[in-house]
């Protein structure tokens, strides 16, 4: 079938026509066969990761769990990400957290000896953000392997011994929401803190972070005893920082992925997801689940976030703002403290940040008191009434992304050209410090 007929079907599949709906040419062209008909829906439904209750696949695939668990064997056999948008699904009924997820797809990947590379870009990231396991790690598991020969290789779960046991330690942001797993059987070391947390997730539903102690959440993640889903709503404003931690190996080519890629060079920090979405033709949903992402990631920080306020035993929360548990302004004042020490003079007398990749970029804290803390504000967001801001636009090619990359031209600059490359431009509010690092480049070279 002819590429536009597939681009027809899937309008209505997407359209959740059902057989009798369908137009006669349409039947025709389907060999007048409900049966084809049918596989058209899972096939298409399967690879976009289609939720099973409110999409036309329900009538044709009936085993709900049997549909879920091909889309988990389909999307790690290609190596494709996690699918976050029905995580509920995935961790509460599957038991099929991200960890697990990835777990699964790396031991395949060591067995099958592939390259690293054979993992897509935003793949290999979040297998590094949750396994710990980048390329140097992962040349070195299967160095680890050739040297134990063949025989180990045949060993039961010989590959998973040189795979993390746990997630690795992540940055959770205080607006995230967090939901229990599946209630059975949790883990005999739960404090009674956490056993009661869990309980409320269970009667209440899904609460944000910051609402409850920081360490039993991160305990609770570690445990896996809840998962983490990343609200965006149709108002939100997103930023899109130098790219961190970004790993480059290749482009899938898969739907999504190319959907990322497609929201991710149009990202403004002026423009709301609706309005965004709008202007590409895309679903709003669609765009909220990719935006949702790169959050997670830790590329994209949304703009109109509520303030992170604690108010003292003798105030309330105004109407309308979240009283936040104390343990995450601690955190992010300390954070900031840090982050201030480490501004120093090298011995050139140029300035330069410590380049700490288990520290957390995070917003400015307006001020110490400790009865009433305010973190996570922004004021750069676009607001009613708002005079616009002068702004730059930057154009350039891929030569020069291309030499700053592969230049060696500092840590730095590298970060800049990264994001120069993967997101096709740099932001308003990185191009002083991308102009910095340019400087540190030409005073070396004036010095030598």
């Amino acid at each position: 079938m002819e590429e536009e007929d597939e681009k027809e079907l899937e309008k209505y599949i997407s359209q959740q026509y059902t057989w009798d709906r369908l137009p006669a040419s349409v039947k025709k062209r389907l060999e007048n066969s409900r049966e084809v008909w049918k596989e058209k829906v899972t096939k298409y439904s399967i690879k976009h990761q289609l939720r099973w209750k409110s999409n036309l696949v329900r009538h044709m695939f009936l085993d709900e769990k049997t549909y879920y668990l091909q889309i988990v064997k389909i999307s790690r056999a290609h190596f494709m990400l996690y699918p976050y948008h029905i995580a509920d699904v995935l961790s509460r009924t599957l038991r099929i957290s991200p960890f697990k997820y990835y777990l699964e797809m790396m031991e395949d990947v060591m067995k099958s000896e592939h390259s690293y590379d054979r993992l897509p870009n935003f793949t290999a990231t979040d297998c590094v953000r949750l396994l710990g396991i980048g390329r140097n790690e992962y040349i070195d598991n299967m160095n680890r392997c050739r040297s134990r020969g063949w025989l180990w290789k045949m060993k039961r779960n010989a590959f998973r011994e040189l795979l993390p046991t746990h997630p690795v330690d992540i940055e959770i942001e205080y607006w995230w929401l967090i939901n229990r797993t599946a209630s059975e059987e949790d883990p005999k070391s739960l404090t009674e803190m956490e056993r009661s947390v869990l309980a409320a997730l269970e009667n209440n539903g899904a609460k944000q972070a910051g609402t409850l102690d920081r360490n039993t959440v991160k305990s609770l993640y570690a445990k896996g005893s809840i998962y983490l889903d990343v609200p965006i709503n149709d108002d939100d404003y997103i930023s899109v920082p130098p790219l961190e931690n970004f790993v480059m190996n290749r482009v899938a080519g898969d739907y999504f992925e190319n959907l990322l890629y497609k929201i991710f060079v149009s990202l403004d920090e002026r423009t709301s997801i609706k309005e965004l979405s709008s202007v590409l033709d895309i679903d709003t949903e669609m765009a909220k689940q990719s935006v949702s992402l790169y959050c997670r990631l830790g590329f994209a920080k949304k703009k109109n976030l509520e303030p992170l306020v604690v108010y003292s035993e003798e105030e309330e929360a105004p109407s309308g703002r979240t009283q936040w548990h104390s343990s995450w302004v601690d955190y992010a004042t300390r954070i900031q403290h840090q982050q201030s020490m480490m501004l120093l003079y090298d011995s050139e007398g140029m300035v330069t940040r410590s380049e700490d990749p288990s520290t957390p970029n995070l917003s400015h804290v307006d001020s110490p008191n400790i009865s009433k803390s305010n973190f996570g504000s922004s004021s750069s967001y676009r607001t009613e009434g708002a005079l616009p801001h002068k702004r730059i636009g930057f154009i350039f090619d891929y030569t020069l992304t291309a030499l700053l990359m592969m230049g060696n031209l500092g840590s730095g600059l590298k970060m800049h050209a990264v994001t120069m490359y993967e997101v096709g431009k740099l932001s308003d509010e990185s191009l002083e410090e991308f102009v910095q690092e340019l400087e540190k480049v030409r005073y070396h070279i004036y010095k030598h």
